[in-house]
């Protein structure tokens, strides 16, 4: 784990007893007084930890451009694109991203193409 990630998650651990019993009301005002975690990781901490069914991961580098390539068949999205994409499904937006990354649906790649080569 790089220098950066390892502070934040020192400094996470070091005021557990203030995150752990905290209301999931209140985790996002925590979240913000801990150095070094953002969005993507409130998003996934509401989302999985607390079992918050409408928590969007938001700063995700692949999420928006499956979900705008699942409901559009546009090959890139944005977080602003994803977040007015599941507006529909309010109140269960968090389930609704989950569902999207189980159906196995996937954004093209773009990225160069690279045989594997094994040598013996």
């Amino acid at each position: 784990v790089e220098q950066p990630r390892a502070r934040a998650m020192v400094h996470a651990c070091r005021h557990h007893r203030r995150l752990n019993p905290a209301p999931a009301a209140d985790i996002e005002r925590l979240f913000a007084l801990i150095p070094g975690l953002g969005p993507w990781t409130l998003g996934h901490v509401k989302l999985k930890a607390f079992g918050d069914p409408d928590a969007l991961i938001v700063g995700d580098y692949h999420l928006p451009h499956t979900v705008t390539y699942f409901f559009t068949g546009a090959p890139r999205g944005t977080d602003a694109q994803m977040v007015a994409l599941l507006a529909p499904f309010a109140g269960q937006r968090g389930r609704a991203l989950l569902w999207v990354k189980a159906s196995g649906v996937r954004e093209p790649r773009f990225g160069p193409k690279q045989r594997f080569r094994f040598r013996l």
